[in-house]
């Protein structure tokens, strides 16, 4: 019986014996253009069909499970799904969506919503595919909170099949497979994202289906259907987040550069596919056009950041992708292990090429040695790229969350060279010693990021917000009765901390924004053109907030003075319990604003 970790030499060694062909050497002589999806493998190479099945299906649903019993442990945890200030603007979309008002917002936050005058506002800084999906599901009857979780955690544990059809193409082992699921699991960054009301976990699993597919074309005939399936998945992930566009990019340039080389009917009508993701994507570019005259739709403060202070970010943030980043980053026991596994796994990987140096077949082998990871550099490269890019002119987060799309394919791309390096000769007569120092580096990684998921989240922001509100005011109830009972419901406040505040009071905000997301400055002219441009009678403000979170009231010298007590005759103190200020313009100059 031959097992499973095996199969790789079989494979490369059938051609001695006039076996299985190199699967970049396989013909298309007599094959069909369009094959159905579930007959897709039937005319792969036999070396890649046995991988495909690396894992047996019982076996990734046993995976599957145990996904579920680890994101059930850390929302349990967590307290419920993590809301963040971009999970406000979604969800706010998701319901103006839900209830026939289109793609727009009702928290009017960015420089670019704030132009259109109105509200609810369209939302152009973020594309709509993610908060058109809890729209879809919420149909059901779920909460939108509740939908945008399933729909996080679904896309986390899609990837666990994704993983196992990607390992076959690639032909990793079993053992490689395995690895690569578990350190995904142990991560504390995918436990955060799929169990939060945040994009980054439907993104990855939409970038890894469109590499599953572009590879099934390459790797085992595909087909059109394949190719196109790719196209299609690169599409939507552009939809879900604008960093989809390096996706396009990166396929684009893999798919064509394929077809140069190849020159065969198949490669030319793959690179036809992507006809469909660039009309898709000229679709939501076009509309950012017409809405706000820049394709980009948002992010369009001009900035300028050293190259040097952003490759320094990028080595900081790819690190706490791999360790997280709930604790404070030092050298510690469980780092100092990692450093031993690490070093000595480089030990044995000198030694074991060192054994095979002097093969005459080394060169052909490493030739041969990483069939299909050319498409997965590729978007590892561009991916990189062009988020460095922005990160030096763009206000985007440049944390670790830009990165996390990355992670299975950087998990994969180690288990290629793990399954490689287990074929080589000098590999084979140590495999207690290759064992130990792969239960060494995953024993102190999962440690690592264990300790990181274990820390106690930072409380959400809305969170923040309802515990100021429930203070006591000076009228003698919590200030959120208050709020409730002086504040219709469709009210438009203007607000600091203006995301979490809407979502919370449920009402329609303009938020007074920081110099770092806006070139606006927030004086008294201004501020009081910008309520009676929407007809907002109500101000909130935060004095006691951390500068940090909102540093707005310490730029504005007239929030200044508002929370000092200097205000001017149209603009009085409503209600106040010292975490909150409600400021409220005379009765007369709100019905005046309302009318214009």
């Amino acid at each position: 019986m031959i097992s499973r970790e095996n199969r790789f030499e079989i494979g490369n060694s059938a051609s001695n014996a006039g076996g299985t062909k190199d699967p970049t050497q396989v013909s298309d002589a007599g094959r069909p253009d369009a094959v159905p999806d579930w007959r897709l493998l039937q005319n792969a190479p036999s070396a890649v069909r046995l991988y495909y099945r690396s894992l047996s299906a019982t076996e990734i649903v046993l995976w599957c499970l145990l996904y579920v019993t680890v994101l059930a442990g850390i929302l349990y945890h967590a307290k419920g799904p993590g809301l963040s200030n971009d999970s406000y603007q979604y969800l706010s979309e998701a319901e103006n969506i839900y209830n026939g008002h289109g793609l727009t917002t009702s928290i009017v936050h960015f420089d670019t919503e704030r132009a259109h005058g109105r509200v609810p506002a369209p939302l152009t800084t973020f594309p709509p595919g993610y908060s058109l999906a809890i729209a879809a599901i919420s149909r059901t009857g779920l909460a939108r909170e509740t939908a945008g979780l399933i729909l996080s955690a679904a896309s986390f544990i899609s990837l666990v099949p994704l993983i196992a059809c990607t390992a076959g193409l690639l032909e990793l082992s079993a053992m490689a497979t395995r690895m690569v699921l578990l350190l995904l699991l142990g991560n504390s960054a995918a436990g955060l994202y799929a169990t939060a009301v945040v994009t980054e976990s439907l993104f990855t699993a939409l970038a890894l289906s469109a590499l599953l597919c572009l590879l099934l074309h390459e790797r085992a005939n595909g087909g059109t259907p394949a190719a196109a399936a790719g196209n299609l998945f690169v599409a939507c992930a552009c939809w879900v987040r604008y960093a989809g566009l390096f996706l396009f990019v990166a396929a684009g340039a893999h798919l064509a550069w394929r077809a140069f080389r190849r020159r065969d009917r198949r490669s030319v009508i793959a690179s036809a596919c992507l006809a469909l993701p660039a009309a898709l994507i000229s679709c939501l570019l076009v509309r950012n056009m017409v809405l706000t005259g820049s394709w980009k739709g948002g992010n369009t403060k001009a900035v300028a950041h050293p190259l040097a202070a952003v490759l320094k970010q990028f080595g900081v943030s790819t690190y706490h992708l791999f360790f997280g980043e709930g604790v404070p980053t030092r050298l510690g026991v469980l780092q100092v292990i990692l450093g031993v596994g690490l070093i000595l796994s480089s030990v044995l990987l000198f030694v074991t090429v060192a054994r095979v140096a002097s093969s005459s077949g080394i060169r052909a082998a490493l030739g041969r040695a990483f069939p299909g990871a050319g498409l997965l550099l590729v978007y590892v490269v561009v991916y990189n790229a062009g988020i460095i890019y922005l990160g030096m002119f763009s206000v985007i987060s440049f944390g670790s969350r830009m990165f996390y799309p990355l992670l299975p394919v950087y998990f994969l791309l180690s288990g290629l060279i793990l399954t490689r390096l287990q074929a080589l000769p000098g590999a084979r007569s140590a495999p207690l010693a290759w064992t130990a120092c792969a239960a060494i580096i995953v024993g102190s990684y999962w440690s690592i990021n264990l300790e990181n998921t274990m820390v106690h989240r930072p409380m959400s922001p809305d969170r923040v917000v309802e515990a100021s509100f429930a203070v006591p005011s000076g009228t003698g109830g919590s200030l959120r009765s208050w709020f409730d009972a002086n504040v219709p419901l469709g009210a438009v406040i203007v607000a600091t901390n203006g995301q979490a505040t809407a979502y919370v009071l449920k009402r329609k905000v303009i938020s007074l924004v920081g110099s770092y997301y806006s070139d606006q400055r927030w004086d008294e002219k201004e501020v009081r053109a910008l309520m009676q441009r929407y007809g907002a009678a109500f101000l909130i403000l935060y004095p006691r907030i951390d500068p940090m979170i909102e540093p707005v009231q310490q730029e504005s010298a007239f929030l200044q003075a508002l929370i000092e007590g200097r205000r001017p005759q149209w603009l009085q103190l409503a209600a106040d319990n010292g975490q909150v200020m409600i400021f409220q313009c005379p009765a007369a100059w709100a019905a005046t604003s309302n009318k214009n």
